[in-house]
C-alpha cells in the first residue's frame, strides 16, 4: 500500500510566515494545486478548513474522511504571530532553543500532540489494511506530518528533517518501508 502525507496549499499565514494551529484559515483564492497528485483510493483529512479545501482540489472525486486528530498544534501565545513578532520575546527563545521540545505557552503540549497524531494515523493506516486499500492520502498540516515521520520514518532523521512545503508531501510504501519526499507532488513514486 502507499501512503501519501500531504501538506495544505498556502493561506495568508503561510505567506507572512506566521504560526497557524489553531486558526481556521482558508487557503489563498490564487491556490491552484500541482498539476500531478498521486493516485489514492481513499482520503484522510483534517477538519481545518485549509485542509477539507486542499483535499477537494486535490481528489474532487473523493469525499475525505475527517479526522479529528489530524488538526495542527495549538501554538497558545504565538497564535498568529511570525518571527519578527516574536523574537524579542523570552519564552520565544526558550521555545525556538528546546528544538521544539517544550510547549508553547497556553498552548497544546508537544508530546500530548505528537502522539495524537501518531495515534490516529496508526488507526487509519490499520482500517486502510483491513479494507485492502492499495493507496491513501493524509491531506494535513506540516508539523503532523513531521510528527508521523519523526515516530514512524528512520530513527536517523528527527522532527524538523520532515518539513515540507505547502503543497508538499512525503510518500511511503508500506510494504518496502521507503520514505521518498514528494517535490510539490511532481513525482510521488520517486525512489
Amino acid at each position: 500500500m502507499w501512503i501519501y502525507l500531504l501538506r495544505h496549499g498556502p493561506t495568508q499565514g503561510n505567506l507572512e510566515g506566521n504560526y497557524i494551529g489553531r486558526t481556521d484559515q482558508p487557503l489563498l483564492p490564487d491556490a491552484a494545486p500541482p498539476q500531478t497528485v498521486p493516485e489514492a483510493q481513499r482520503v484522510y483529512c483534517s477538519p481545518m478548513l485549509r485542509c477539507k479545501q486542499s483535499a477537494a482540489l486535490l481528489y474532487p472525486e473523493i469525499h475525505p474522511m475527517i479526522l479529528e486528530g489530524l488538526r495542527e498544534c495549538d501554538f497558545g501565545a504565538f497564535e498568529g504571530k511570525n518571527y519578527h513578532q516574536l523574537k524579542d520575546d523570552s519564552a520565544y527563545r526558550e521555545w525556538l532553543a528546546s528544538g521544539g521540545k517544550i510547549s508553547p505557552p497556553g498552548g497544546e503540549e508537544i508530546q500530548a500532540f505528537k502522539d495524537r497524531c501518531c495515534q490516529v494515523f496508526r488507526q487509519a493506516v490499520n482500517q486502510s489494511f483491513r479494507d485492502k486499500m492499495e493507496s491513501v492520502a493524509f491531506v494535513t498540516h506540516g508539523g503532523v506530518i513531521m510528527s508521523i515521520l519523526e515516530y514512524f520514518g528512520p530513527s536517523t532523521k528527527g522532527f524538523y528533517d520532515w518539513q515540507v512545503p505547502n503543497w508538499g508531501g512525503w510518500a511511503i510504501q508500506e510494504r518496502f518501508y521507503i520514505w521518498t519526499e514528494i517535490e510539490t507532488l511532481r513525482d510521488p513514486r520517486r525512489i
